[in-house]
């Protein structure tokens, strides 16, 4: 089995409930500070699987605006007792093409009461966006659909966190140092995810699974480096 059926397999396990449906934003405009000119890179992934990445200005007010559509402060609200607040220059902006399907993803870390992550998906069939907040008991996912939100907890027993975690750690690895700081998470949740890009609610669900165990470990691959092995990487972020 291949590593983007295993990950997505693994993920879609773990992360995936009931389907919620796809959810409509509403951009707004707003005055924000300066940010690094943009750039574009283009990666092949696998066969049959593309990521464009967008960096600088045209990731950065991207991020501002699906962060502040309708959908987008409906769920904020609902979750306002948490104070989240967008870290914008870390967000990650992808043009994934994948089964003839070109799907935009944004994914915003959010720190606030609790560390969080913001996900908006958008293609031809809909658009869906999260918000996964890590607690005690797993990540708790929370999506909009046509302005009703839905709660699915995110959990798993201990040894499929750790095969999840070793997985994903594995993948970023074997990418490279290097380019795990840039490309890491961007295109390992790419591939884990890309099987679930025709339901876009879904395909959220396991973003957000995916990209909190990705950025979490990101922390310590840079910290410690790879030689360490995948188990004591995942052990360091409690997940083994």
């Amino acid at each position: 089995m291949g590593l983007k059926r295993l990950v997505a397999l693994l993920l879609v396990f773990v992360m995936v409930g009931s389907a919620v449906g796809p959810a409509l934003a509403a951009g707004t405009e707003q005055k924000v500070p300066p940010c690094p000119s943009c750039s574009r890179k283009v990666v092949t992934i696998l066969k049959g699987l593309k990521v464009a990445e967008l960096k600088g200005s045209s990731a950065y007010f991207k991020a501002i605006e699906v962060f502040n559509s309708k959908d987008a402060l409906k769920l904020k609200e609902h979750l306002k007792n948490l104070n989240l607040k967008p870290i914008y220059d870390k967000a990650v902006v992808q043009i994934i093409k994948y089964k003839g399907i070109t799907t935009e993803v944004v994914k915003i870390p959010l720190k606030g009461k609790k560390e969080g992550l913001f996900v908006y998906i958008r293609n031809k069939y809909g658009e869906a966006i999260g918000i996964g907040i890590l607690t005690s008991k797993g990540m708790k996912a929370y999506v909009i659909n046509n302005g009703q939100i839905s709660e699915k907890l995110i959990e798993a027993n201990d040894a499929l966190k750790c095969t999840v975690c070793t997985v994903i750690v594995g993948a970023i690895c074997k990418i490279g140092i290097d380019q795990a700081s840039a490309w890491g998470c961007a295109r390992v949740c790419g591939i884990a995810c890309a099987d679930l890009i025709e339901d876009p609610p879904a395909y959220a669900i396991c973003v957000l699974g995916c990209g909190y165990v990705c950025l979490k470990v990101m922390d310590i691959i840079q910290d410690y480096g790879c030689a360490i092995g995948a188990v004591a990487i995942c052990e360091k972020v409690g997940w083994c």
